[in-house]
């Protein structure tokens, strides 16, 4: 009588479901699954840092404008310094929020992780993405082909999976554009203090 087996690579967190049955649900291996979640947590991480940084350079935007418009309007009445800062920090705060919310809003699939990971380590030979694909599937498992292909596939994901890390895996542009965009509203601040550091104090005193 044969003796049913699930095939595994050494190592506790590489065993690998046995998809041979043809109803059987596949899943991503562990080990795979653990890298991508930790690339996941980054990009959230980084996603939080981009709106903060955006926050803080929209906050000073603001900021700059309520000077000038201070400097222009020639504000003395303490109740209209008021209004005028109220509104400012009103502004400020609705798109800090704005900025935080949107960058958490987004959402970050294992699909799309595992196709960035495929990208940059083409050794991979987009096996991972494969792997996640066939696990997120809404399509039978009887109809997504060969079981055997399957399950060869996640066993070679999981073996030349070991090249991955985490840490490595490059997430975009998107901190180096909110640095960027905070890097230029700094230089018309210093461009401003520069020309006239004593208006600019009193006004942003004000």
């Amino acid at each position: 009588m044969a003796t049913d087996f699930t095939p595994m690579i050494p190592g506790n967190s590489d065993r690998l479901p046995d998809v041979r049955s043809a109803s059987h649900k596949i899943e991503v291996p562990e080990m795979i699954a653990g890298k991508l979640n930790a690339v996941i947590r980054r990009s959230r991480i980084t996603g939080l840092l981009c709106g903060i940084i955006v926050a803080l350079a929209v906050s000073l935007v603001v900021l700059l404008l309520a000077a000038g418009l201070d400097w222009c309007l020639t504000l003395f009445e303490p109740a209209q310094r008021r209004l005028l800062t109220t509104v400012s920090l009103s502004v400020m705060a609705l798109m800090g929020i704005v900025s935080v919310g949107w960058s958490m809003r987004h959402r970050i699939t294992r699909r799309h992780v595992a196709r960035q990971i495929d990208e940059q380590i083409p050794e991979l030979h987009e096996r991972w993405t494969s792997v996640t694909s066939f696990a997120e599937s809404t399509t039978p498992p009887e109809m997504q082909g060969s079981a055997l292909l399957i399950q060869k596939v996640a066993e070679e994901a999981v073996r030349m999976g070991r090249q991955v890390d985490p840490a490595r895996i490059r997430l975009g542009k998107q901190i180096q554009v909110a640095v960027g965009c905070l890097a230029a509203v700094a230089a018309i601040w210093i461009v401003a203090l520069v020309s006239d550091s004593d208006q600019m104090i009193v006004l942003v005193r004000r």
